[in-house]
């Protein structure tokens, strides 16, 4: 398959337009942005490795991650992800990938979001009774393989955000490029995904998407046993932040990882850690479950489940 300059320049120039823009909206909105949960993790194993996924995710999850990771998803991938947040909020998604060869592999996910209940306050902040926060995404992303080891793909996001009594919905998109290949002994990988761009939504009032650029790395060692990864998060309305993560598989059906969460003003120190494992049954990989758990200081501690199966 030849190399398609090409689509790498055109990916390049759209990141960069795209960029500008979304920059532009993004200016004296610092953490004023909506529908802040299009942040969130729930994929287990990326958790448990400081949430550095980008360049390593091999399964349906590749939809909410990066859609040009879709393009190494070799068979049907169906995955159930579920993350149990700080106060009461729950997070659930489930995904669905299927390779169509040299057409590339379209991805579905579904995200589901519940605050539980809040307690309302009046303008005299007085008790107003209770009130729920959902959200609902719906994604459809695709990747293709373009040669030499490069993928590209992109997202389609439909959001629907409901608070009281008020609601609203919008569309937002990602695009991404992933790199593999071989160094002497090493498999590595690179890739760079921007998510979340679009046009203001939210329930009532409408805010800025919390647009956010990823570039993350990857180094597989010894037979792939053991990968180290590392990822620069750039928030357009926060400051950057770094994730790294690693993952030792300890034998055919047990897989180790931890991972650690550095300049973000929320979490230091031990805080940042995360710690998970995964259960892989048959050795060639058809059922899997991930378990991740981090947390977010005194806010409490956040755990992750995913149950994958692949046919």
């Amino acid at each position: 398959m030849k190399l398609r300059l090409r689509e790498i320049f055109w990916f390049f120039a759209a990141i960069c337009l795209i960029s500008s823009i979304e920059l532009c909206r993004a200016e004296g909105t610092a953490g004023a942005t909506g529908v802040n949960f299009l942040r969130f993790v729930s994929d287990a194993r990326t958790g448990a490795m400081g949430e550095a996924g980008i360049s390593i995710v091999d399964n349906a999850n590749a939809v909410f991650l990066n859609p040009a990771r879709l393009a190494y998803v070799e068979w049907h991938d169906l995955s159930l992800s579920y993350l149990s947040w700080l106060e009461g909020i729950s997070y659930g998604q489930v995904a669905y990938a299927d390779n169509f060869g040299k057409k590339g592999t379209l991805g579905l996910g579904l995200s589901y979001l519940s605050s539980g209940d809040l307690e309302g306050r009046d303008e005299s902040d007085q008790a107003a009774g209770n009130f729920e926060v959902t959200d609902m995404v719906a994604s459809l992303g695709y990747g293709k393989n373009i040669g030499h080891g490069f993928s590209l793909g992109g997202a389609a996001k439909f959001m629907h955000e409901k608070i009281k009594s008020g609601s609203g919905s919008g569309f937002a998109g990602d695009i991404g490029m992933t790199y593999n290949g071989k160094y002497k002994k090493h498999t590595v990988a690179a890739a760079v995904n921007l998510q979340h761009f679009g046009r203001e939504t939210g329930a009532g009032e409408k805010s800025p998407l919390p647009t956010t650029l990823r570039a993350g790395i990857s180094d597989r060692l010894f037979e792939e046993k053991i990968i180290f990864c590392g990822e620069l998060v750039y928030p357009f309305d926060l400051d950057l932040r770094i994730n790294a993560g690693t993952e030792f598989i300890v034998a055919d059906f047990l897989a180790l990882r931890a991972g650690y969460r550095f300049m973000q003003d929320d979490v230091k120190g031990i805080d940042a850690l995360s710690f998970g494992f995964g259960l892989i049954y048959p050795a060639r990989r058809v059922y899997l479950l991930d378990y991740a758990y981090s947390t977010q200081g005194d806010l409490g501690a956040a755990h992750r489940v995913n149950v994958g199966v692949r046919f």
